[in-house]
């Protein structure tokens, strides 16, 4: 893997430096089909040292339905609980004799499953992931055992039972009202005991088969030799019934909400929803979100000048049939939650009729084109963007079209889109008070001072 951060830096400020030309991706990328379904997208890069074999899911909590939410999260583990080969953990087993390394994430948009091993590896990459598509071992005990180790990862998940944890499920619920968004990718506190094997079996089989994944192989592989070994492994995997993706009723964002928690201090937690990720308003919405949160807009007023806050972070959580824009404020001790909210809700809607200062606008996409860049930089980041661009937008290019769109952005740009999300009418807000205890089944430590969450951006 290219992990030298040296050349990746020097590499990430060349193309930065050059506002004109208009960035390549590092490895050209061939898409094809098989018989079955299956999408594979194939991207060789001779400088590479490693190879990354990805198998992307349209599952997440998008394609949930109430009252077995987390069941994507559920069968994340019994991926690992065996096949017709191969037995349980042997999965693991194989792929670090080998030399790589292997990890599994879900997204509201797709679960994602993924291996980085030396060159020689690919076969055996290929064919354990193939394996456990076509014939996963899912039985009562199986399905018990994943259930008790996702209740327990749950629990104890310091980022989940967190103050600013709670906050932003309570605001994403809010948001996305009768929409499957409004759902926490680890699922709802009683909704995991209710999972049945039957349940599994129907979700596994609707979701995890070859019309609804996506394979994608990038790193160093001989382009022909990848494409045989992709058929020969996956060309097997029997083709599903393919099930059109239904409409999603969606009520509109807004309302506010009061809870209590055991944080120290009052938490503010502000969200105004976003187009789709593949919209054309994307480059400016990063922007937005860089110079709120890490271009310290927020903090510059509300925790330095008006000395309102203690901390403050504003982010962007983009999916592929819209987002969220959001702030979060921590207030000072005995500070007036009013001033706090007028205060925060004021410095962010402002953007909508004040254009960014030529500082701060250069600043923010100058951070959102580095990050980007950098992406590319590993094996395992270019996968990345590649499986969630093509995912969330449908086709890779864009990953060329946003950076060029960065480039291009003006105040004025960013202006427009701010005036036509950051409105009153399209904003939820949270507040969270200290001074009682959790509800019952959701114990959380106390937060003296709250850290941002990282969200999962469509997996960007």
């Amino acid at each position: 893997m290219k992990t030298c951060m040296g050349p990746a830096v020097a590499l990430a400020l060349a193309l930065m430096a050059a506002p004109g030309r208009a960035a390549d991706l590092p490895a050209p990328v061939k898409e094809l089909k098989l018989e079955n379904g299956l999408t594979v997208l194939l991207a060789p890069d001779p400088a590479a040292t490693t190879v990354d074999v990805a198998v992307w899911y349209r599952a997440g909590t998008r394609w949930e339905r109430a009252g077995r939410t987390g069941i994507t999260h559920l069968i994340e583990g019994l991926m690992f609980a065996g096949s017709s080969r191969f037995g349980s953990g042997e999965h693991r087993q194989r792929i670090a004799a080998a030399g790589g390394t292997l990890g599994t994430f879900t997204t509201p948009d797709y679960s994602c499953f993924y291996e980085t091993v030396p060159p020689p590896a690919l076969d055996l990459a290929l064919v354990l992931e193939a394996d456990r598509m076509a014939s996963v071992t899912l039985t009562a005990a199986t399905v018990e055992a994943a259930r008790r180790q996702a209740i327990a990862a749950r629990k104890a998940s310091s980022a989940e039972n967190a103050p600013v944890g709670q906050g932003l499920r309570a605001l994403y619920a809010l948001a996305w009202a009768g929409h499957p968004y409004r759902w926490p990718a680890s699922g709802l506190t009683g909704d995991l005991p209710r999972i049945t094997l039957a349940d599994c079996i129907a979700f596994h089989r609707e979701r995890y088969g070859p019309g609804n994944a996506l394979v994608t192989v990038v790193g160093r592989f001989d382009p022909a030799v990848a494409e045989a070994s992709v058929r020969r492994a996956f060309s097997g995997v029997a083709r599903r019934p393919s099930l059109p993706t239904a409409p999603v009723a969606t009520a509109a964002a807004g309302g506010r909400a009061r809870r209590n928690s055991e944080a120290q201090v009052p938490l503010v937690f502000a969200g105004w929803r976003t187009p789709p990720d593949s919209s054309a308003d994307g480059a400016a919405l990063e922007v937005l979100a860089r110079a709120l949160g890490s271009g310290h807009r927020l903090e510059r007023e509300l925790v330095q000048k008006q000395r309102l806050c203690l901390l403050t972070q504003g982010d962007l959580d983009s999916r592929r049939e819209g987002g969220l824009l959001f702030a979060i404020a921590a207030a000072r001790p005995g500070a007036d939650t009013a001033a706090v909210e007028s205060a925060l809700l004021n410095e962010v809607e402002k953007l909508a009729g004040e254009p960014l200062q030529p500082e701060e606008l250069e600043g923010a996409k100058r951070q959102a084109e580095a990050e980007l860049l950098m992406g590319w930089q590993t094996t395992r980041g270019f996968a990345q963007s590649l499986g969630a661009a093509r995912l969330l937008d449908g086709d890779v290019t864009i990953l060329e079209r946003r950076l060029a769109q960065l480039r291009a952005l003006s105040a004025e740009d960013v202006s427009r889109v701010a005036a036509r999300v950051l409105t009153p009418r399209n904003r939820a807000l949270v507040w969270l008070m200290p001074g009682a205890a959790q509800a019952p089944g959701s114990p959380g430590p106390r937060a003296p001072r709250p850290a941002p969450v990282p969200t999962p951006k469509g997996g960007r």
